[in-house]
């Protein structure tokens, strides 16, 4: 377990040259492993699980896995190129997590602002989410914040309640529902749509936090990420399998950290 001070480290391995893509995750994510085999992801997952709570109980290491198999599976069947967790513990030692997802989608070569334009205003339009266009990495980007408060009585699927579009890296101050004597499992998301028209792909980036004392943290942790996509020339010509490079402290390749790029500054 560590602290969200975390998200700061943002140092990153070398690229994958033989993709076209440069693309770091910082370390603080655990990979869910999407680049093995379904027959040997349980395994990473459990070795996982065991490191994450080391000094823990059966009981937290198995519901860990769990979650994580969960989360690796979901991933997988929607073709995504990576799924990554981690937990962190707060400053008041309450524990919080958060998730990366990474996927790639076809499509043609419109040129990137008009994509990106499109896509934000057709996201501003959906309830419950902000959306802007900006740039990171030079590159013209779609990002949209959404938080969520669910009621968990049970009773009702409609109780879900959208608790209204969050500008990041804004702290929110409360969360709003229709159920106020029910619990309510919040949720708050943060997506980037970053067009890249010489491969004919659209790169999907989405963080999402039950913690809201880290969401801006995690805006920042994307913003970072994003800020880092490269793509090789040489690969322009056509279409080309993605791969993430994942954060290491012994990474080779372009030197510098994760930097903060406009999405933060929404």
């Amino acid at each position: 377990m560590m602290t969200s001070s975390v998200f700061a480290d943002g140092t990153g391995s070398g690229p994958s040259t033989e993709d076209g893509i440069y693309f770091r995750v910082p370390d603080v994510m655990h990979s869910l492993g999407l680049d093995l085999s379904p027959e040997d992801r349980p395994e990473h997952i459990r070795e996982l699980a065991d490191k994450v709570w080391a000094a823990g109980t059966d009981f937290q290491r198995e519901t860990t896995a769990a979650v994580y198999s969960d989360i690796a599976d979901a991933a997988a069947e929607d073709g995504a190129l990576y799924a990554g967790v981690c937990f962190l513990t707060l400053d008041n030692g309450m524990p919080a997590s958060a998730s990366l997802v990474v996927r790639a989608e076809d499509t043609d070569r419109t040129d990137a602002d008009i994509v990106a334009t499109g896509i934000a205003e057709a996201l501003s339009a959906s309830p419950g989410k902000e959306a802007y266009r900006t740039t990171a990495a030079g590159r013209p980007v779609a990002v949209a914040f959404s938080v969520v408060g669910a009621a968990l009585d049970g009773d009702d699927e409609d109780d879900a309640t959208a608790a209204g579009p969050v500008p990041a890296p804004r702290r929110p101050a409360s969360i709003g529902t229709d159920v106020p004597d029910s619990p309510v499992l919040t949720l708050a998301g943060a997506e980037a749509y970053v067009p890249l028209p010489e491969l004919s792909r659209l790169l999907v980036l989405c963080v999402s936090t039950p913690s809201l004392e880290i969401f801006p943290d995690l805006v920042a942790l994307l913003s970072g990420i994003t800020e880092t996509l490269e793509v090789d020339a040489a690969f322009a010509a056509v279409p080309v399998p993605l791969r993430v490079a994942v954060a290491g402290p012994e990474g080779v390749g372009p030197e510098g950290i994760l930097r903060a790029s406009r999405i933060s500054e929404l």
